[in-house]
């Protein structure tokens, strides 16, 4: 009986320990589970929060985008306000007259224009003036106050041409503004002799003494890119140079380069004979660039700087031809 009763005492403490080691497994089971469901959560909450962040950042740059669609639309919708006006203005007059001119007697046109070149000018200085302000180991603030004046004088020349183009001015009238923007100028001047001193300003002057040549070599080596006919700043260096000496050893016969003789006589310098005769010997003096780039560029750079200095010379003829036509004496 007591052996029965101890069997009995056994089997249930074996089976009461076989069921405490079940509880235990699927404790532990039940343990790894929570902690594998825990570190899903936490890999879940990390992708939640990088989507959350380029979420973040996509709607930051559909917020950029759009609004520079919304200042591109408001661009083009002056644009074409102005455009409208102008057909609108052009169809309501009844005399005859250019439409270049008719098109920037609109407000509308000229501010938008204006706008155009400012934006251009600062790029141009960036481009074009950036070694002469570091020849000049000049700060950023240095830079930034020369480059303010240089963009003021630049813009009165816009501002100029685009009160010429308009076609409302007659021939006293344009004399009288070409000799108020070289005032202005040299008003500048001052104010940049004033800031650098008179040795830098001597260098300044020199330097954009160069500016016709350097504006064109910077063109022609952006537009060779990286590519098999791309310059190196050295051969850049040297064609500027070249070319610099050629023209300012070069004699024209009405040299249109020089804007002090432009701002004296600005009816005889610009009349159709000069202009022609000018244009004529532009491509004289071109021939002249092409011989000095022969010892500078590679037989593949070179051909690219002919085709280059031919299509500045047909852009030069088209803006030359404007001149002569703006400038011509009308018969009353």
């Amino acid at each position: 009986m007591k052996t029965f009763t101890l069997i009995i005492l056994t089997c249930s403490t074996l089976l009461g320990f076989g069921l405490y080691l079940h509880e235990v497994n699927k404790a532990a089971e039940t343990k790894a589970s929570v902690q594998a469901l825990q570190t899903e959560v936490a890999d879940l909450k990390t992708q939640v929060s990088e989507k959350e962040e380029r979420t973040a950042n996509l709607q930051a740059k559909l917020s950029e985008t759009r609004e520079k669609v919304v200042a591109k639309v408001d661009e083009t919708t002056q644009l074409q306000a102005a455009l409208t006006n102008t057909v609108e203005q052009a169809e309501a007059s009844k005399k005859k007259s250019s439409p270049l001119a008719d098109m920037f007697k609109n407000p509308e046109m000229k501010e938008f224009v204006k706008n155009q070149q400012r934006t251009m000018i600062g790029t141009i200085i960036d481009k074009n003036y950036s070694s002469f302000f570091t020849n000049l180991n000049m700060t950023a603030e240095q830079s930034g106050t020369l480059k303010d004046l240089i963009s003021k004088k630049s813009l009165m020349d816009a501002e100029a041409g685009l009160n010429m183009i308009s076609g409302e001015m007659d021939a006293d009238k344009r004399i009288e503004l070409t000799k108020k923007t070289k005032t202005d100028k040299d008003a500048v001047d001052a104010e940049i002799k004033s800031y650098l001193g008179e040795d830098g300003f001597k260098e300044f002057q020199s330097y954009e003494k160069t500016m016709p040549e350097r504006m064109a070599i910077n063109t022609f080596a952006d537009q060779q890119g990286s590519g098999a006919t791309k310059l190196t700043p050295d051969q850049q260096t040297q064609l500027v140079e070249a070319m610099t000496k050629e023209r300012q050893n070069f004699k024209f016969s009405t040299d249109l380069y020089d804007q002090s003789k432009i701002a004296s006589d600005p009816e005889s310098m610009l009349s159709g004979e000069n202009v022609d005769r000018f244009v004529a010997e532009q491509q004289k003096l071109n021939e002249q660039y092409l011989t000095q780039a022969r010892g500078i560029l590679s037989g593949d750079q070179y051909t690219a700087f002919e085709k280059f200095l031919k299509n500045q010379s047909d852009m030069q003829k088209l803006g030359m031809s404007m001149v002569k036509n703006m400038f011509a004496k009308k018969a009353n």
